[in-house]
């Protein structure tokens, strides 16, 4: 309803306000109307000073683009900045090691390094396997390239130690996808160039916060780390 709100005014200029609309929905049953659950209680953990400092990451599968290319799934790769909620983004057709790597790759070059990547224990990152008991600390081919140009990893033992990345997911799950509907997105390049150029900036504009302190702790890369960042 928040969005759809928005999108009165912004697309047809039709200001009215936000139980107004939303009672009017419920009442025509455009919406259903849904107690919450009540959700386990967990201590959200405090967002960190600085930009840079520490980024959450995640990848979400999903029909993004619905059933315009023929209901095909998705991989949505997000980073969120922890302590501004600044996002970015970018679709792939999975989170394994290629197109992960290509993701920081281009974080890399375009934003610097974060000190730290907050992220789950999928195989990408992290030795899972159940009879992998001797090697848990085996470094995967992601880990050790962030290893390589010290860029620490924590790896969340739940959903809700990063929770902010999993609620990002759901909120792009809402946004994204209407407005992609409405621009009549039907393939992942597309869905791409529109994240890029229209999406992002405009979320991020509207939703990111100033972080508590002034400083930018991403590191720019060396001179060698540039030199040898595809290898």
């Amino acid at each position: 309803i928040i969005h759809f709100h928005e999108k009165l005014l912004e697309k047809h200029q039709i200001k009215i306000s936000y139980w107004t609309l939303r009672n009017e929905l419920i009442k025509n049953n455009l919406v259903k109307y849904k107690k919450r659950k009540v959700q386990k209680q967990f201590t959200k953990r405090e967002r960190v000073a600085n930009y840079g400092e520490l980024v959450q990451y995640d990848g979400s599968y999903h029909k993004w683009l619905e059933e315009r290319n023929w209901g095909e799934e998705l991989c949505l790769l997000v980073k969120v900045d922890d302590a501004t909620g600044e996002i970015n983004a970018k679709f792939d057709k999975s989170e394994w090691l290629i197109p992960t790597m290509k993701f920081w790759k281009g974080e890399f070059e375009k934003n610097w390094k974060p000190r730290i990547i907050y992220l789950d224990k999928f195989a990408t990152y992290k030795i899972n396997h159940k009879n992998a008991t001797n090697d848990k600390e085996l470094p995967t081919q992601f880990w050790r390239m962030c290893q390589t140009l010290w860029v620490k990893l924590i790896f969340a033992n739940s959903p809700e130690w990063k929770w902010r990345v999993e609620r990002m997911n759901l909120t792009l799950q809402d946004r994204l996808i209407k407005e992609m509907r409405e621009e009549n997105i039907c393939d992942m390049d597309s869905a791409n160039k529109f994240l890029k150029e229209t999406f992002l900036p405009k979320f991020n504009k509207k939703f990111s916060i100033e972080p508590r302190e002034k400083a930018n702790l991403h590191i720019i890369l060396t001179k060698d780390e540039n030199e040898h960042l595809n290898q």
